[in-house]
């Protein structure tokens, strides 16, 4: 069976919302009725993750499935490369475990491929003061980027994207960073070496009920700081 799409889940201490996920996922992913399959990368996480993901694979012991798993932790950007290296689908992407961004997004963006090499989630937020302070930091990292590269998308950062595997795959050896300034990396080099990125609109809808792993302000400065330096060694 050839496979149509490959989605990467890259794991790090995501117990708290995996099992309900996780189904969601799935029914989205029945929809584009075509084959499919999940790679699951396990980066170490400091929770019961990995025990979930076993229960998981049992469970639906029709769905193709990979594991990897990383003895140490890695980063999300690590994580998602490995992912694709394994694939098998004519497709690949990777969305958010915790699903702020909903599955059912992923049949439009696969449409779109018929256009593009890769598609970029572009994130639109319901206004909420709790928010407040992550949409203004989005916005100001967006700015930058916009200033300094002139990339055809305007979210780099969005746990959403899918590409031609044949298209991504060459693009990964140049990426750097293990971490979530990946993100970044992919969608300028990807632009860089000619591939024909585009977006589409998604809502983002923020789970209030899992611990974040994100510190605004001190993340915000280290994007910076990485985003610079991309800049100055890609002059």
């Amino acid at each position: 069976m050839n496979i149509y799409l490959s989605v990467v889940l890259a794991c790090f201490n995501e117990a708290e919302h995996l099992a309900s996920s996780y189904p969601i996922l799935l029914k989205a992913l029945r929809k584009i009725n075509k084959p499919f399959e999940i790679i699951f990368v396990e980066d170490s996480s400091r929770d019961n993750t990995l025990e979930i993901i076993h229960r998981l694979i049992r469970k639906y012991p029709d769905i193709k499935t990979t594991l990897i798993i990383h003895r140490q932790n890695l980063g999300r950007g690590k994580s998602v490369t490995d992912g694709f290296t394994k694939a098998q689908g004519l497709y690949v992407g990777y969305i958010d475990a915790d699903l702020e961004i909903d599955p059912l997004y992923i049949k439009p963006a696969l449409q779109k491929l018929n256009q593009y090499d890769g598609i970029v989630g572009r994130r639109s937020y319901s206004f909420k003061f709790l928010l407040l302070h992550r949409f203004i930091a989005t916005k100001i990292y967006a700015l930058f980027v916009r200033m300094l590269f002139n990339l055809p998308v305007s979210d780099t950062e969005s746990g959403f994207k899918f590409f031609k595997k044949e298209k991504i795959l060459p693009i990964l050896k140049y990426t750097r960073n293990n971490g979530w300034f990946w993100d970044t990396e992919i969608v300028f080099f990807s632009h860089k070496y000619g591939l024909k990125i585009g977006e589409i609109d998604v809502k983002y809808q923020k789970n209030f009920d899992k611990t974040s792993t994100v510190k605004t302000v001190s993340d915000s400065i280290t994007y910076l700081k990485s985003l610079v330096s991309l800049f100055i060694k890609n002059k």
